[in-house]
């Protein structure tokens, strides 16, 4: 605060709120303090981002409010009921389990960010403001002090305004798959560029992303813990365009979920003809049809890695080795040291490695070599080829190693590499690995010279994945975040 008053410009005017002066330390946007008077004497109660210069507090509070909108999105309305929108009288005559509907519509749905985003304020006289949403709708809103804070009056709201919420509407919000599927249907990514546009912000509260080999798109896996945000989404990078939109229930809602590990338990990979997703959750394993749309449970339990054989086998590793599967088969087991991070079968060809770095061949059977000093982070398998990375964690004194069908394992110099992030380009030229110091940092290898060539400008990964022509990658974000990257861009802005 004291950094932000030192750099700005001369204070522009002075303004009178209910119990405080707001001094507008710059022209807007800019900073504004506002200053209190106690019996202890004169404090500044916050500072914060205002829009307008002149404006009447109740305007300023609608037009920061609008503006925050556009701003920041995604759910950053700031009218919670109760607190910037006065529900009192509602709440009375419907109960809180009303306030609770509101909310949830609110926010899961992304309802309130969809309807304020483009409204602008046409015309105000303390305490009314009357608001232009952008498909022309005028509303008029009531704004008073109560209780320390600006509100707008949910009771003085007229009937049809946008901002209630019907009885009609109350009972449908009480069904869980009507919220799931409104959500689904609000759900809008920005696509902004990332950095200095190396990279497209293509989505956020995704589990999973797989680059479709077909024609280019990504499909995210969205899903959260209460169940809410729940589906598969297809989105176009060139068109920025949500192209497909499915919901799936993978989780039961009665099941109990812990916050540990939640980001973790959710692991699948794509077919390779891109009509099948296999998905591990949360205790259960599915086989997403994505042309018939539909889901199979396959199998129950905690898989520690599920994948997909040249043959288009499912396999499962379990705590008693590798399973596999073909449709209208019997389920093949094949004893292997647990647990397994990563396989491959082709054929008469085929190896396991597990989390201790003991490499397997699941044809002979035995172990064949062993790496990583015994701690494996995370490991990526390139389906037509059999090349396998695993990364090391510390005190490894390898970043990983490069695993080939009939030859010994090639090491990539360096530290540990202790996050996830592992990856191989379908061409061979690259590989990834993950790192969180410097925070979060993913870097890109020439797999060829085994050596970092770039740093893609990331939070921790979940995943990181090439598309079909290795000209770009997907990163999962352990936020939720998907970012589309172009390679040549990122090679040419973040070269090491």
């Amino acid at each position: 605060m004291g950094r932000a008053l030192r750099e700005s410009a001369s204070p522009v005017a002075t303004l009178s709120g209910p119990d405080y002066q707001r001094v507008l330390l710059g022209p807007p946007p800019a900073l504004s303090a506002v200053v209190v008077a106690t019996d202890r004497g004169v404090g500044l109660r916050e500072l914060s981002l205002t829009t307008c210069a002149l404006c009447s507090e109740p305007v300023r509070f609608v037009t920061d409010l609008l503006d925050e909108v556009q701003r920041r999105g995604r759910l950053r309305a700031r009218l919670v009921p109760g607190v910037e929108l006065d529900v009192t009288r509602a709440a009375e005559r419907y109960g809180s389990d009303w306030v609770g509907l509101l909310q949830q519509r609110n926010q899961a749905a992304s309802y309130l960010d969809r309807v304020l985003r483009g409204a602008e304020v046409i015309a105000a006289r303390d305490p009314v403001v009357h608001v232009r949403y952008a498909d022309g709708f005028e509303d008029t809103w009531v704004v008073r002090w109560f209780e320390g804070r600006w509100r707008l009056s949910y009771d003085d709201l007229a009937p049809d305004s946008p901002l209630r919420l019907s009885k009609a509407e109350a009972n449908r919000w009480r069904n869980l798959s009507s919220i799931q599927t409104t959500s689904l249907q609000r759900y809008a990514p920005t696509f902004d560029e990332v950095g200095r546009g190396a990279g497209i912000d293509i989505g956020y509260s995704a589990v999973e992303a797989w680059p479709d080999p077909k024609d280019g798109t990504v499909l995210l896996l969205l899903m959260d813990l209460d169940r809410i945000m729940s589906g598969i989404v297809r989105v176009d990078p060139e068109t920025r365009e949500v192209v497909e939109r499915w919901p799936v229930r993978l989780v039961d809602n009665r099941a109990q979920l812990s916050l540990s590990g939640w980001d973790t338990a959710w692991q699948g990979e794509l077919s390779a003809t891109g009509e099948q997703l296999l998905v591990r959750g949360p205790g259960r394993t599915w086989l997403l049809d994505l042309e018939p749309r539909r889901a199979r449970l396959i199998n129950r339990g905690q898989p520690s890695w599920v994948g997909w054989s040249s043959q288009r086998a499912l396999l499962f590793a379990r705590a008693d080795g590798l399973w596999s599967y073909t449709e209208g088969g019997p389920l093949q087991r094949t004893p292997a040291p647990t647990p397994i991070v990563a396989a491959w079968k082709a054929g008469q060809e085929g190896h396991s490695v597990s989390g201790n770095g003991e490499i397997f061949d699941l044809i002979e059977p035995r172990t064949t070599d062993r790496v990583c000093c015994g701690y494996v982070t995370d490991a990526a398998v390139e389906r037509s080829t059999g090349r396998t990375l695993v990364t090391c964690a510390e005190p490894c004194d390898v970043t990983g190693a490069l695993i080939a069908p009939d030859r010994d394992p090639i090491d990539l110099p360096g530290a540990g590499a202790d996050r996830p992030g592992a990856s191989l380009s379908p061409d061979g030229r690259w590989l990834t690995t993950g790192r969180s110091n410097p925070l979060g940092s993913l870097l890109i290898w020439n797999a060829i010279d085994r050596r970092p060539i770039a740093r893609v400008p990331v939070s921790p990964v979940r995943v990181a994945r090439w598309s079909a022509s290795g000209e770009q990658l997907l990163t999962v974000e352990a936020s939720g975040r998907v970012v589309w990257w172009s390679l040549e861009d990122l090679l040419t802005e973040h070269h090491l």
